[in-house]
C-alpha cells in the first residue's frame, strides 16, 4: 500500500495496468474486488488515466465494475476532462447522467422514508443530486415530503434551497 509523499506517487496495481491499457490486467485486478476509485497522490482514479491516456476498453471495463465518473482530481477535473477523445466522452457523460439519476433515485426515496439525516447527507456533497428533480407523478422531493408529513425533510430541502413554487403533474 502506497501513501501520500509515496516516491511511485500512490500508483496501485490498477493505476498502472489502466494507463496503459493493459485490459486483461485491469479485468483481472477487479475480478478480485481491488478498490476501482482508489486516487493516486494527485487524486486521479485509474478512470482518470485510463481516459487519460485514450484506452477506450478499459474506460468500458472500468465503468462496468462500478466506476465513478464524477470524481474530482487534485486538478479539479473528472475523467471527462482529462481526455479529448469523442468516444471516451460519450462514454463518460452517459456514466455521469447515470451516476446523477441514481442520486436522485436515492434522494426521493430518502425522502419518502422520511429520512433527514440521509437527504442532508445527499444535499451536502460535492455534487448533490437535483434538488429539483422529479418522480413519475412530477413530484420533486419537497412535495412528498410535505404530502408524507416529513417536517425535518422539508426543512432540509427548504434549506439547501428546494423552490415551494415548484408543481408538479397534477393538482389536487
Amino acid at each position: 500500500m502506497t501513501g501520500k509523499g509515496d516516491p511511485n506517487g500512490g500508483w496501485t496495481a490498477l493505476h498502472l495496468a489502466s494507463y496503459f491499457g493493459q485490459k486483461e490486467v485491469v479485468e483481472e485486478l477487479l475480478k478480485k474486488d481491488v478498490e476501482v476509485n482508489v486516487q493516486n497522490d494527485l487524486g486521479d482514479t485509474p478512470l482518470h488515466l485510463a481516459a487519460l491516456s485514450g484506452r477506450k476498453e478499459v474506460v468500458l471495463l472500468l465503468l462496468r465494475y462500478g466506476a465513478c465518473a464524477t470524481v474530482i482530481n487534485g486538478a479539479a477535473q473528472t475523467p471527462r476532462a482529462v481526455t479529448e477523445d469523442d468516444e471516451i466522452i460519450t462514454m463518460l457523460e452517459a456514466s455521469e447522467r447515470r451516476e446523477s439519476r441514481k442520486m436522485e433515485e436515492k434522494l426521493l426515496e430518502a425522502v419518502r422514508e422520511g429520512g433527514s439525516s440521509t437527504v442532508a447527507q445527499l444535499l451536502c456533497k460535492i455534487r448533490p443530486p437535483d434538488i429539483h428533480c422529479k418522480d413519475s407523478e412530477g413530484n420533486t422531493p419537497l412535495h412528498i415530503a410535505a404530502c408524507r408529513g416529513h417536517k425535518e425533510c422539508v426543512d432540509e430541502l427548504l434549506k439547501n434551497g428546494a423552490s415551494p413554487a415548484a408543481k408538479n403533474k397534477s393538482a389536487y
